[in-house]
C-alpha cells in the first residue's frame, strides 16, 4: 500500500500488484514473455494531478505467474539429497534430519483418496517477506473468479503463481542498497528492471539452494531449477 501525504494527514492509496508471466518448455530455457502491469504505470502522473507526495510503501505484491508449478518443484527439491535448501540464510544440509525448517510450511487440499494442490509458503520473521507459490487457477475457479486474468496473460488454465509480499523494511532496503528514492523504484516498476531485480533479490533471500557436493559454491535459484526441469 502507498501512503501519500497531504495537508491534512494521510491519504492511502490500495495497494498495487505487478504480473510477469514465463513460459517453460522441457530442455529449453525459460524465456520471459510478457509484463504486464496495472495503474501503477499512472500513478505518478495522478499523484502529480493531485498534489500529493509519496512518503512510503508499506506493503508491495510482485506476481510471478507461469505453467510450471513452483510449489511441487521446490517441494521435490528442498527432499532431494542432491540440493541443500537455505530458508532464510539459514541452511539445512541433512536430508534424514526432523529438524524443522523455519517459517515454512505446506497447504493441501485432501480428496478421499490423497493431498492435492499443493501451496508453499515461506516466511521471514515478522513477516518482512513472504512467498506463497500456489495453483492460481484453481483459486480463479475456486473463490476469485478473476477470469480475465486467463486473457490479460494470454494462457491456458495452467496458472501457477510464487507471488512475493514485501513490507516497508525490505523495499527501503532494496532502494538504499541501489541508490535510487522510492519514488523512482516505484514509479519505475513498469519498465521490468526494479520489478525483476527486487523480485529476484527477495526470492533468493527467503529460499535458495546449494549443491550437496559444493555446499559453498554458486546459489541455485529456483529459475536455476525451472532450466534444469
Amino acid at each position: 500500500m502507498e501512503r501519500t501525504k497531504t495537508k491534512n494527514g494521510f491519504n492511502y492509496i490500495r495497494s498495487i500488484s505487478n504480473y510477469s508471466k514465463i513460459k517453460h518448455e522441457p530442455r529449453v530455457p525459460a524465456r520471459i514473455l510478457k509484463i504486464q502491469y496495472n495503474t501503477i504505470f499512472f500513478l505518478e502522473e495522478m499523484a502529480s494531478r493531485l498534489n500529493l507526495s509519496l512518503v512510503s510503501v508499506s506493503n508491495l505484491e510482485i506476481a510471478f505467474d507461469s505453467n510450471v508449478n513452483f510449489a511441487r518443484l521446490i517441494k521435490r527439491t528442498v527432499a532431494d539429497e542432491k540440493f541443500i535448501p537455505v530458508v532464510n540464510r539459514v541452511k539445512y544440509p541433512d536430508v534424514d534430519s526432523r529438524e524443522r525448517i523455519n517459517n515454512t510450511h505446506l497447504n493441501y487440499e485432501t480428496t478421499r483418496a490423497r493431498a492435492v494442490n499443493l501451496s508453499y509458503y515461506v516466511q521471514q520473521s515478522k513477516g518482512r517477506l513472504e512467498l506463497k507459490c500456489y495453483n492460481k487457477s484453481r483459486e480463479i475457479q475456486g473463490k476469485s473468479g478473476k477470469t480475465y486474468i486467463y486473457r490479460w496473460l494470454n494462457m491456458d488454465k495452467n496458472i501457477h503463481r510464487m507471488e512475493i509480499k514485501a513490507k516497508r523494511e525490505p523495499i527501503n532496503a532494496f532502494c538504499e542498497d541501489k541508490g535510487i528514492l522510492l519514488s523512482d523504484f516505484l514509479y519505475n516498476l513498469h519498465t521490468g528492471k526494479n520489478l525483476s531485480e527486487a523480485f529476484n533479490l527477495w526470492l533468493n533471500r527467503l529460499i535458495h539452494f546449494k549443491n550437496a557436493k559444493n555446499p559453498n559454491g554458486k546459489d541455485i535459484t529456483i529459475f536455476d531449477l525451472v532450466r534444469k526441469k
